[in-house]
Order: C-alpha cells, then structure tokens, then sequence
C-alpha cells in the first residue's frame, strides 16, 4: 500500500513592508495578541477578509455620468426593441411608429454629443 500524499504547503516567498504609526502598530500588535495569533498571521486575515473598493481612472470623467448615459441607452434601446418587436409580429409602420424611431434616432445623436462632450472636457479638448 502507497504511502498517503502529504498536502503540499505553499511556501511565502514575497515580502510586504508597511510603515505604521505608532497608535496603530500598537492596535494590530494588541488585535493580534488577543487573537492568540502572531502579527504576521492577523495582518494577512485582515487583509484576504477586508473588503476593497477599487477606483478606476477615467481620465477625469465622473462614473455617474457614465451610468446615466448607460442608463439612457438602456432606455433608448428597450423603445427600439418594443418597436422592432411590433414591426416582427406583423404590426404596421404607423405615423406613431415612425415618429418613436426618429425620436430614438435623434436621442441616440444627443447621447453621441453628450459622450463628446463629456470626453472631450475630461482630456481637454473643450
């Protein structure tokens, strides 16, 4: 009968430093020892459980303005689909219908200006 695998143990190789001030040296010092653990060994946990937000650089451009054009294709897009669908099933091309479809033309052209625009002031191009 083989012998049983033992589980392999990743070996840490890579060297983080991190300067603190004293208060908070003295904080994870103290967090760590009520935790029975060492210091090495509570900085990781706190690490791989706390929860990152991560900033994207859009060369100035402001995410909410990036969601609120998302958001207006969005709704651009499902008036386009209503209308392809009823054009699909075999309803007429009415005054109504084409009038939406210009109308989301026309929208579509002031969504492109409003990205330009926004684009173009955040890299300077005004």
């Amino acid at each position: 009968m083989p012998r049983p695998h033992r589980e392999k143990i990743l070996k840490q190789g890579c060297r983080v430093s991190v300067n603190l001030t004293q208060s908070q040296y003295e904080l994870v010092s103290q967090q760590a020892k009520e935790s029975n653990i060492s210091m090495s060994e509570y900085i990781l946990k706190a690490l791989t459980k706390a929860k990152v937000h991560i900033h994207y650089d859009l060369g100035g451009i402001r995410m909410e303005q990036l969601e609120n054009l998302i958001a207006e294709y969005g709704k651009i897009g499902s008036n386009l689909n209503q209308i392809a669908r009823h054009l699909n099933s075999g309803g007429a091309a009415t005054p109504d219908i084409i009038t939406d479809v210009r109308t989301a033309i026309l929208d579509l052209d002031d969504l492109k200006y409003d990205i330009l625009k926004i684009v173009g002031e955040a890299y300077g191009n005004h």
